[in-house]
């Protein structure tokens, strides 16, 4: 099987490929564009320059941004030109090495709601693979065009990654679409990706307000991947973004773009975590094929996410809406569901209006298989897990949110203030499950496999898999050290030399790949091990159930 390797995407450059001939550099700290653009002492001070003197390469080139804002300069590129933000002013030492693009921020402000015309003003990437990595994109709109997103819209086999997309608008006048903040098209069978990027605090203005039925974070036409992205407080609902009767559906939309084609890729929407969005309805995924042939040669996989606090202020949908409009796909799909793959997700706290509907009709049109769920799983396949309301009853994240839905308000609209503004009570949320979660190690392996896509790390950059199994959602659990375990719940677990020894009533001893290598009852035994580093699960007299990391020499 073909495998695409996309984990948490630190883009490195050899040190022979960094400042190429052709390549070219901006800083903000330069005094005006007078620079020949050739190397940090001679760098222009816009990205529009550097943009202009590249022209039209017939081989890739790369442009290399130090950090600074970047106001009502840049809207994408339509040439074979890599975008690298993060250096710091100067170029640091000269090198890719010196890049950091969180210290370094490197922000494009194209300046809405200040500088708003009939044109839009967000960003555009087509026609050749390129990489826009390290960026943040704010304050940008689209104009009345539904395959447009607020802030990129990238239609190629480009890469989207280690990027922040904040506080964009879509200005919607006459009905023709949405808000998504990222639109991913797969034109000509291309796999746009977005990876490793945060989406917060972007939103819709509308004057007349029709109905729409894009997404509030993504939006993905024909194919497309998006891995390990951040994606809250967004809002997708016209005039007021907590009220009112228009707006679109989900925190992702997948559609196709012609009613008589197939889609041209797959769609693969893995390790993202998703929550406080606000949608008209469908608080979480929404799948739409209006096609009139079979689409079965593509697969749709949406696996190891956790999806939480979003909300639907009308309808009755759930987290998951699937529209097939012909009766015979509909019939090809029910045949054959391995084509839309829903697995290994955490749904939580998702709500119509105030009510966490589980969408059944919806689930019955794909293979919908260990998913934990808020809400009865009675009818579903048996690998589903029901989930409590309350977190500290099951699912046990570390601290979720308090509210549902998004922060932004309707003054917000009328007189935006920063994204982060509007966001921060949200930041803070933390996602990740303790190991005493029913969702740890309670996954399919197996299923994220089985997307073709090589995923070796979580959310946060650990291991995918470690511990017994695959864990549920978009994290693996988490562990503490040793010397921590032994402090908070007088446990002692001691490394000696060729082994440990365990203070408990029964343990399970992991390798860092994930297997599992002893298990027994171990109070006080000496436990052999080859030198090395390991995860124990240990079980005390109270039934508690403790983690910790060792290592043996």
């Amino acid at each position: 099987m073909k495998k695409l390797l996309l984990t948490f995407m630190t883009v490195c450059l050899s040190a022979t490929m960094f400042a190429q001939t052709g390549d070219y550099f901006v800083d903000a700290s330069r005094d005006d564009d007078s620079g020949d653009g050739t190397s940090w002492a001679t760098a222009k001070k816009t990205i529009s320059e550097a943009v202009t003197l590249a022209g039209s390469p017939s081989s890739f080139k790369n442009v290399f941004v130090a950090q600074g804002t970047y106001t009502r300069q840049f809207y994408g590129a339509n040439k074979r030109l890599n975008f690298y933000g993060g250096f710091p002013a100067g170029g640091g030492d000269g090198t890719f090495a010196a890049r950091d693009w969180k210290v370094y921020q490197t922000i494009i402000d194209n300046d809405y709601p200040n500088y708003a015309t009939t044109t839009s003003t967000s960003l555009s990437f087509s026609s050749y693979s390129m990489v826009f990595d390290g960026f943040i994109v704010q304050n940008c709109y689209a104009y009345s065009n539904g395959n447009k997103g607020s802030g990129i819209t990238l239609t190629s086999d480009g890469t989207i990654s280690n990027c922040i997309i904040r506080g964009n608008a879509y200005f919607d006048s006459n009905g023709k679409g949405g808000n998504s903040a990222v639109v991913l098209n797969a034109l000509a069978a291309t796999n746009p990706k977005l990876i490793n990027c945060e989406i917060y605090g972007n939103y819709t203005v509308s004057v007349n307000g029709p109905r729409i039925s894009h997404s509030n974070s993504i939006h993905i036409w024909d194919g497309g991947t998006v891995q390990n992205c951040k994606m809250y407080n967004n809002s997708n609902l016209f005039n007021d973004p907590n009220t009112g009767g228009n707006g679109g559906n989900g925190a992702i939309c997948i559609r196709n773009t012609a009613s008589d084609a197939a889609l041209k890729n797959d769609v693969n929407v893995i390790n993202n975590v998703v929550f406080n969005n606000s949608a008209k309805s469908c608080s979480g995924i929404y799948i739409n094929l209006n096609q009139t042939i079979d689409y079965t040669t593509k697969k749709i996989n949406i696996v190891n996410n956790t999806f939480a606090n979003n909300k639907a202020i009308t309808g009755s949908d759930g987290f998951l809406r699937v529209d097939l409009s012909d009766i015979a796909l509909d019939a090809a799909v029910n045949t054959s569901p391995d084509k839309i793959n829903i697995n290994n997700n955490i749904f939580w706290g998702n709500k119509d209006v105030d009510v966490a509907t589980v969408p059944t009709a919806s689930i019955a049109k794909t293979t919908f298989t260990y998913n934990a769920i808020e809400g009865s799983v009675s009818g579903l396949d048996a690998s589903n897990i029901s989930l409590s309301a309350t977190n500290e009853t099951d699912v046990k994240f570390s601290s979720p949110s308090a509210t549902t839905g998004c922060s932004i308000t309707k003054s917000t609209v009328l007189a935006p203030t920063t994204a982060d503004g509007n966001s921060a009570a949200l930041q803070t949320a933390d996602w990740s499950i303790t190991s005493s979660s029913v969702c740890d190690d309670a996954g399919s392996a197996a299923a994220l496999t089985a997307t073709g896509v090589e995923v070796t790390t979580d959310f946060a950059g650990n291991e995918r898999i470690l511990g017994a199994g695959i864990d549920i959602g978009a994290y693996e659990a988490l562990f503490t050290t040793a010397v921590e375990t032994t402090k908070k719940n007088e446990i002692q677990l001691i490394p000696v030399a060729g082994g440990i020894k365990l203070d408990a009533v029964s343990a399970q001893v992991f390798n860092f790949s994930g297997q599992l290598v002893w298990k027994g009852n171990v109070k006080g035994q000496f436990i052999a091990l080859p030198a090395g580093s390991y995860i124990v699960k240990a079980k005390t007299a109270d039934d508690l159930q403790i983690v910790g990391k060792v290592s043996v020499k």
